[in-house]
């Protein structure tokens, strides 16, 4: 079974699209297991799963984890804690949260590099939750610059396949 992520980042100001971008990303290793012990096995699942853009110019490897990865998230936005992938169950082996993109409103000047998915805590930069997972991650092909008002939409994208 392979499974792929897209994330598609939209930034708005004033109501407008200032830029759109698109990063195919990778599924952690942690990610994979994850995935493979909750429904094989019966791991109870995260609760929430959770969309976050990071600060580092960083390039995600498969070996990256929750507690140890490396980039810093970005804590540069308006809202008090990570915003949600909320997501629907499937039977087309793929999910999305396209009806409920995860949205940020950024308060500061802030470069991010790429976003992830992680699931465990909703507090912003946390590292340590012992049940947290780094599902997947990716980086922009170039920095994106944000400012004071300019409000991030994430949409993610998860599709499985048998060959």
């Amino acid at each position: 079974m392979k499974f792929k992520g897209l994330f598609v980042a939209k930034c708005f100001k004033n109501g407008k699209l200032v830029w759109e971008d698109v990063i195919k990303n990778l599924i952690t290793d942690q990610g994979i297991n994850y995935i493979l012990n909750t429904s094989l096995t019966g791991l109870t699942a995260v609760s929430t799963l959770y969309l976050i853009p990071f600060e580092t110019n960083y390039t995600p490897l498969a070996a990256d984890t929750y507690a140890s990865k490396g980039f810093v998230e970005s804590q540069t936005y308006n809202e008090s804690i990570r915003q949600a992938y909320t997501i629907s169950s499937t039977s087309t082996k793929s999910f999305n949260n396209t009806n409920y993109p995860a949205v940020m409103v950024f308060n500061a000047v802030k470069t991010i590099y790429g976003l992830a998915v992680v699931g465990g805590s909703s507090i912003k930069g946390d590292s340590a939750a012992s049940e947290g997972i780094l599902l997947a991650a990716g980086k922009f092909d170039s920095s994106k610059a944000l400012t004071s008002g300019k409000v991030l939409s994430l949409t993610y994208t998860i599709t499985g396949s048998s060959s």
